[in-house]
């Protein structure tokens, strides 16, 4: 009977260390992204909605990213130009501190800033 008592003991010592020492930690670090996803969702919908008054032009769809590592939050979006020539401009906005990182402007066959593969390339490397 005591041998029960002590394996049970020794269980339920086991499953309360787990739950403080492994569980519990991993759950608040999901709490945190997540919610550091949602601040950076708030403050880069913020930034669109004004990028999408001050243009005339058809905006692209903005993505929003929490980059974990750099705990930033980044903006890419971009507008095609209503009046010609035709343009298209493309941009990652630092949402924190409202600095341009990278942009990619063309008009008709000039390229302004980055080509548009660096501009990519640095997008997918900020998405991680």
């Amino acid at each position: 009977m005591k041998k029960y008592i002590s394996a049970s003991i020794i269980i339920v010592a086991v499953a309360i260390a787990y739950f403080f020492i492994i569980y519990l930690p991993q759950n608040q670090k999901q709490n945190f992204v997540f919610n550091k996803q949602k601040e950076c969702r708030n403050i880069c919908e913020t930034i669109y909605k004004t990028d999408k008054s001050s243009t005339d032009g058809t905006m692209m769809n903005p993505q929003y990213f929490y980059n974990e590592e750099k705990n930033t939050c980044y903006y890419s979006g971009g507008f095609i130009g209503a009046k010609e020539p035709i343009n298209v401009t493309k941009y990652i906005t630092n949402c924190l501190t409202n600095e341009e990182v990278i942009y990619y402007t063309k008009i008709e066959d000039k390229i302004f800033g980055v080509t548009e593969e660096e501009f990519n390339n640095k997008e997918k490397e900020l998405i991680k």
